[in-house]
């Protein structure tokens, strides 16, 4: 059982056991929910254990406010050690990225074999803010992968 003291989480009521595309298209849809209410997002993570059981949890923020230049690197030992403490087999992790363009949501979605990347607009009317639809395709895009080789639901 999950020391839910210990960090910032909370049960989510998704399906663990489906594709992965699946998994993402479900916490794209709960990210665009709450965007509406917050209009921003701090970086989390939805995590799955091998068990099954699904949370999300906040990265700290002594992380996430740290030196521009380590923030990358600390936030990804720290998924490292969350996801080995606490045996996660399936995530995604969200964030915002900005460009003089425009903005997005992020959500890095992965498990043992697979990344894919979905990006949401973030699209910003009057007072209000909403996301655009998901585009989603698979990625290279960590290099080293956070889900061990085997680790999966059981």
């Amino acid at each position: 059982m999950m020391d839910w003291q210990s960090i910032d989480a909370a049960k989510v009521d998704i399906s663990a056991d489906v594709p992965l595309d699946d998994f993402l298209a479900q916490v794209s849809a709960l990210v665009g929910q709450a965007y509406r209410d917050v209009k921003s997002l701090a970086p989390h993570c939805f995590t799955v254990r091998a068990t099954g059981e699904v949370y999300a949890v906040a990265i700290p923020h002594t992380i996430t406010r740290a030196d521009p230049e380590e923030a990358g690197e600390n936030i990804m030992t720290w998924l490292i050690e969350h996801f080995e403490r606490f045996g996660v087999v399936r995530y995604a992790f969200c964030f915002e990225a900005a460009s003089q363009e425009r903005s997005v949501v992020c959500i890095e979605a992965a498990d043992h074999s697979t990344v894919i990347l979905g990006i949401r607009e973030i699209i910003r009317e009057n007072d209000t803010a909403h996301l655009g639809p998901l585009k989603a395709s698979p990625t290279q895009f960590m290099s080293n992968k956070l889900i061990p080789e085997g680790r999966q639901l059981h």
